[in-house]
Order: structure tokens, then sequence, then C-alpha cells
């Protein structure tokens, strides 16, 4: 199989033009399925509304200044915690050497008693 003839090569690229011209129209047409129309917003540039603004700015303020003493908050809590983890390990330590002791005190008692 050759290629098109030269003569008829106008003839395929004009085909192709318009069936490329009836698919764009056909998906023009019967291509879009419109859902419920999309909610119409409204910028306050262009509305005007900017002097409205002051209530919105103070509640991004106030909740920047929460944010803030939670992260505050937070940091303390994790102090606590370290000085709580570091007092828990002094008890345990002082309850090992109190049952050492106990030991050792019987240890002696025992042994004064086998000397008598």
């Amino acid at each position: 199989m050759d290629s098109i003839p030269v003569d008829f090569q106008w003839l395929g690229g004009a085909a192709f033009a318009i069936a490329i011209a009836v698919l764009a129209a056909w998906s023009k047409v019967f291509g879009k399925k419109e859902g419920p129309p999309a909610p119409k917003v409204q910028e306050f540039y262009a509305s005007g509304q900017l002097a409205d603004m002051g209530p919105v700015k103070e509640l991004v303020e106030s909740v920047g200044l929460v944010m803030q003493q939670m992260v505050r908050t937070n940091i303390a809590l994790e102090e606590t915690s370290k000085g709580i983890h570091h007092l828990v390990q002094t008890y345990e330590k002082h309850l090992a050497e109190e049952q050492r002791d106990r030991e050792i005190a019987e240890e002696v008692a025992r042994q004064l008693k086998e000397k008598r």
C-alpha cells in the first residue's frame, strides 16, 4: 500500500478538518452535562464590605492568642511530666535503698542471734 497520491491529499486534509469540526460541534452541543448551578460567591472587595471585617480580624487575632497559649501550656505540661518522671525515679531509688537497709538490718540481727 502506497501513500495517498499528491492529487488527492487536499481531499484527505479537508475530510479530516470537517471530521474535527463535526466532533467539536457534537461535543459542544451534547457533551455538557450541567448539574445544579454553582453558588454565587461574593468577594469582599467587590461588594464593598471591607469595613465589616473588624469582627473577623478580632476573631483571627484571638484564635492566634489561644493557639499561643495552647503551645505554652503544652510546653509547661511536658516540663511537668519530666519533673514527675524525675521524682518517680528518685522515689524508686529511695525505696530500693530502704529495702536494702532493711535486708542488711535483718542480716545483722540474724548474725547476732547466731553468735549468742
